[in-house]
């Protein structure tokens, strides 16, 4: 999928860019990557004798009404409708790790505030929030793969206890989270 225009000329705006066009060849780094990762039918999958890592056992997608790019205060309702429904069925009590793409920006962290005290029924001291931005930079647009791939190796592994939820949200509105959990699970 190609960036939008928008998107770009709100990382000028920003001057976010690093680029010879915009005269900034020493300048910020918009912080976009790119990732992928398969996701496929669990039976499909054995079919092709391909091992099942890990399992969405919700997912939630939804619009921030009021997103950065647009310069308003945004009061996180997209970001709380896209978790509340990755943890439809009650798994907000059962969530102990949440990686989220957080990345220092204070809208951000006000997002997740609002977020977090509407969608789990209390602040658990257990429940731990995972922020990869502080060890690897902000990945920008390929942070839910990027998140959901750590939270797997974190599963797979062992040392992360399922289930996990993963979130993400854009300066232009689309919001999503998941919740992942361990294959056998």
């Amino acid at each position: 999928m190609p960036i939008r225009d928008s998107t770009l000329n709100c990382f000028e705006q920003d001057g976010r860019l690093k680029s010879v066009s915009y005269g900034r060849q020493q300048g910020l780094i918009a912080g976009e990557a790119v990732g992928f990762m398969i996701i496929e039918d669990p039976a499909q999958a054995r079919k092709a004798s391909k091992p099942v890592l890990a399992r969405i056992t919700g997912l939630g997608l939804a619009e921030e009404p009021t997103p950065r790019a647009a310069n308003a205060t945004s009061k996180g309702t997209g970001l709380a409708a896209a978790c509340r429904k990755a943890l439809d069925g009650g798994k907000d009590k059962d969530i102990r790790t949440v990686f989220g793409d957080l990345n220092g920006e204070n809208p951000r962290a006000l997002e997740w505030s609002i977020t977090e005290s509407c969608c789990f029924k209390s602040k658990d001291q257990i429940r731990q929030l995972w922020t990869p931005a502080n060890c690897y930079g902000d990945i920008g647009a390929a942070s839910g793969a990027v998140l959901t791939t750590i939270a797997t190796q974190g599963i797979v592994r062992g040392w992360l206890q399922s289930p996990v939820m993963i979130f993400c949200s854009d300066d232009h509105g689309p919001c999503g989270a998941l919740v992942l959990e361990n294959a056998s699970a």
